[in-house]
């Protein structure tokens, strides 16, 4: 089985990303792809993909259409994009990590440096302006949203929590620390405001559905994530895009066939119905006199802050036209043949490696 999911994300912290968190080259084979815009990164980790019965495919937040990454796991390999802005180096050269530099095939005397450097420049200023849409619709959040929590009632919280992993056989301690993978299933990317609901659906034969029209739910996921490792059940925690590394929207539990999916209004969820078990609605949680009060200043906000994001998406659309002129500009200076014997020798290690 393959499926797919970010490790970055374009947020309201900036770009953050859970690159680090795949390098680990004690335990895996890891292959750093260096090379610039136009070298082959993307095409070569697809042909890679294609190779493998098993492999996660990670995508670009910044174009969902190319890869950042593959995971094989039956070959017990990385292959991720090494270049900014999620630059990586090998830990331990030739023995965990091994460099795959593309950049061979450039010919410096046939790129146009003044337009790429203008290009270039127009990619970052539109980067800038992106973010800082990004950043106020996370402010939005926590000037907002945030407040609900103290009108929501923690033992609740706790009280469901319990509930769902008992109801789901998740209750019984194992014995051991459960092993967490950190994840992006949804992404603020130039095709829009995106749920990788194949993946969800290719790891869940159960899914709870959590109603979280208020984006407070995380606090329900942190108790299940903590409850989950201490009972030592491996899974996956998928993060929020715009609130960053400390905020869960989801959590997919493979081994079990279950997952907890939040449905906030914000980032589009289309699931098997008959694969939804059960849904849960935050919303009763929160004290029903403020949101009484209050209802109309929220929908209010909440349709503020997906247009705060919609625009945002529209920059890193006009950003990923950017970035494919400045391929173009490279690919006029890359003798592809060049680097050929490097990917293929990469290929052969990968899938000929006891």
């Amino acid at each position: 089985m393959q499926y797919e999911t970010f490790c970055a994300a374009n947020s309201g912290e900036g770009f953050i990303s859970f690159f680090d968190t795949l390098v680990d080259e004690k335990k895996m084979h890891v292959y750093y792809i260096k090379g610039g815009p136009g070298s082959g990164k993307s095409t070569l980790l697809r042909q890679l993909a294609q190779k493998a019965e098993e492999a996660e495919l990670i995508r670009c937040s910044g174009d969902p259409g190319s890869l950042d990454g593959i995971i094989l796991p039956d070959q017990k390999a990385v292959v991720i994009d090494a270049t900014a802005p999620h630059s990586h180096e090998p830990h331990y050269p030739g023995v965990g990590g091994n460099l795959i530099d593309l950049g061979e095939g450039w010919d410096p005397q046939k790129l146009d440096r003044d337009k790429i450097m203008e290009l270039t420049d127009r990619k970052k200023e539109i980067y800038r302006c992106c973010y800082a849409l990004l950043r106020g619709a996370k402010n939005l959040h926590e000037g907002v949203f945030s407040a609900l929590y103290a009108y929501t009632s923690p033992a609740r919280i706790q009280a469901a929590a319990e509930k769902l992993l008992r109801h789901n056989g998740l209750w019984e301690n194992r014995g051991r620390k459960g092993t967490v993978q950190r994840r992006f299933l949804s992404g603020i990317t130039p095709d829009g405001r995106v749920t990788m609901n194949e993946t969800i659906a290719a790891l869940s034969e159960n899914i709870v559905l959590l109603e979280d029209r208020w984006m407070i739910g995380q606090r329900l996921l942190s108790y299940l994530d903590n409850r989950l490792s201490e009972n030592g059940i491996d899974h996956i925690n998928g993060y929020h895009p715009l609130l960053g590394k400390s905020a869960l929207q989801h959590i997919l539990v493979p081994e079990y066939g279950i997952s907890f999916v939040s449905r906030d209004g914000v980032f589009p969820l289309d699931l098997p119905e008959e694969r939804i078990q059960k849904k849960l609605t935050i919303q009763g949680m929160i004290d029903r006199s403020y949101l009484s009060d209050h209802k109309n200043k929220l929908t209010f906000f909440k349709r503020l802050q997906r247009e705060i994001l919609d625009l945002a998406c529209e920059k890193l659309a006009d950003a990923r036209t950017l970035h494919m002129e400045i391929e173009r500009e490279y690919a006029k200076g890359t003798d592809f043949e060049a680097t050929r014997s490097l990917k293929e020798k990469l290929s052969n290690n990968i899938f000929t490696q006891p």
